[in-house]
């Protein structure tokens, strides 16, 4: 056991600074011009990005799986079927996702998911990687026919919730290593190496890719990644539990993938019950399920100030948890079973309310009570950060009313209580400082400056100067920490606004 244990971290260790080497030469190389991934209104990096990493965990992995095949260099074989299937994944995710990780053309996504399905087809009906019986709280049920529909819908499901969750530096790839190391141990447990051989691959070959894809990265997964990691997943997830000798519960596959399959089932949700709310049939209310939005879980937490770093570490604590709990599933009874996911199913809940999922209706019940709400503060918005925008307007609080300034025009009812001015720009320090003394002297209201990370604020303006109110703040900023500083110079505002004649200050940090 000690000399295994030895061997899968020496394997892991090889396979994750192959794909790390392999990853810096390719971005060294010529080709990455041809995998560049602009920003866009559904994206939240704001640079040109090459997303070439899943090609390179592709070629990598399908490399080890034929030199598995053809040699000794692991003591122990890979069946056939998982063998022909792996490398079928391979090939067949390669043509769907390369077109559409280049620039040069795009896939359309009625036509991917319709390969996705195919792909799926094969694996189930000739490839024999299926359902046929599954385990529920001590009984074994039988599944016929409905075996392959539910594999099928099982394997799509699982590779689109992978891709979906590739929106923020690092994510997919931690949530998916973290889920193989979970079968990793399971299957090393009920002694399927070959499984576990596999994980260990997957696992290395994706640890190596995180090193450059952490934030700030400087390479992405792609379609073809993302596909692939999500189509492998619910191959092995599937192959795990179907294994008669292992008999292992069927919740362990929903729990093994974890935080996809939450976000995947609760954006359709969300999608579905708004368009209901809003009056909606229910034919509509259906397509809408699978509309692209950016309001996802890690989205929200992007939206609420939180760091791509610690979105990404906070959806890891969660899906190893998940991922406990499928081992505790598998190891204890059925009453520690059942408290186990009724603590899952509740925290589940709360992240979900925390992150304002049921507002629609909570909203719909306000309409039927009478509240007296406080009259919101006035603040006027100059960024050219999409990101930025999106979030603070997103963000759920009742003390500020953000307004655009190409909306406010110059009669009198316009009046502002605090101008926020934004750029991600270097350089642009001076000319924010003189723009926002223009905007104070119109609007006679104080003004916040969001400056790059790479600016320097200069000595003179640290100090404290008269007839002028402005701060100066580096990026980033997260938004509790922003709506802090709103609410100290609105409140300094209205003071101000009782003294005659008194004159305004500037505070720079």
């Amino acid at each position: 056991m000690v000399m295994l244990v030895l061997k899968s971290l020496i394997l892991f260790c090889i396979c994750l600074m192959l794909s790390c080497v392999v990853t810096f030469l390719m971005l060294k190389s010529s080709l990455i011009k041809y995998f560049k991934d602009k920003p866009g209104s559904r994206k939240v990096h704001q640079r040109i990005i090459p997303r070439i990493g899943g090609v390179i965990v592709l070629i990598l992995f399908t490399i080890v799986l034929i030199v598995w095949k053809f040699t000794n260099i692991f003591p122990f074989s890979l069946p056939q079927n998982l063998l022909s299937t792996l490398l079928f994944v391979s090939i067949s995710i390669l043509l769907i996702g390369l077109p559409d990780d280049l620039v040069i053309y795009q896939i359309h996504n009625k036509a991917k998911f319709l390969g996705e399905v195919l792909i799926a087809l094969e694996i189930v009906l000739i490839m024999g990687v299926c359902l046929n019986e599954v385990h529920f709280l001590g009984y074994d049920i039988e599944l016929g026919f409905w075996g392959v529909p539910i594999s099928v819908i099982w394997l799509v499901g699982v590779t689109n919730a992978v891709n979906i969750v590739d929106g923020v530096d690092g994510l997919a790839g931690a949530v998916v290593l973290t889920g193989f190391v979970a079968i990793g141990l399971i299957a090393g447990i009920y002694e399927n190496y070959s499984v576990l051989i596999l994980s260990l691959i997957l696992g290395g070959l994706i640890a190596g890719f995180m090193i450059f894809n952490l934030s700030p990265a400087c390479v992405f997964l792609g379609d073809t990644g993302a596909l692939l990691l999500g189509m492998i997943y619910g191959v092995l997830s599937i192959y795990l539990i179907s294994d008669i000798n292992n008999s292992l519960p069927v919740l362990v596959t929903p729990l093994i993938v974890g935080f996809p399959v939450v976000d995947t089932f609760s954006a359709m949700g969300r999608r579905f019950s708004r368009s209901i709310i809003n009056g909606k049939g229910l034919l509509c209310s259906f397509k809408r399920m699978s509309i692209a939005d950016n309001e996802h879980i890690h989205h929200r937490l992007i939206y609420r100030g939180l760091t791509h770093n610690k979105t990404v570490i906070i959806l890891t604590v969660y899906q190893m948890i998940t991922c406990m709990a499928a081992i505790v599933v598998i190891f204890k009874g059925k009453s520690e079973s059942i408290m186990t996911l009724t603590v899952l199913l509740v925290t589940t809940i709360w992240i979900l309310y925390k992150l304002d999922y049921y507002e629609p209706f909570f909203r719909r019940i306000k309409r039927f009570r009478i509240k007296q709400l406080p009259e919101k503060n006035k603040v006027g918005i100059i960024a050219d950060d999409d990101v930025f925008n999106y979030s603070i307007m997103r963000y759920n609080q009742n003390s500020f009313e953000f307004i655009h300034m190409e909306k406010i025009g110059n009669n009198a009812k316009d009046n502002l209580d605090a101008i926020i001015l934004q750029s991600n720009k270097s350089g642009m320090l001076n000319d924010l400082i003189v723009i926002a003394g223009s905007l104070y002297l119109e609007k006679n209201c104080p003004v916040l400056i969001i400056v790059s990370s790479n600016d320097t604020v200069p000595e003179q303006y640290r100090g404290v100067y008269e007839n002028m109110s402005i701060i100066i703040i580096k990026a980033p900023v997260y938004v509790p920490v922003l709506f802090t500083e709103l609410k100290r110079i609105t409140r300094g505002k209205n003071l101000n606004l009782k003294k005659k004649n008194s004159g305004t200050v500037c505070q720079v940090k």
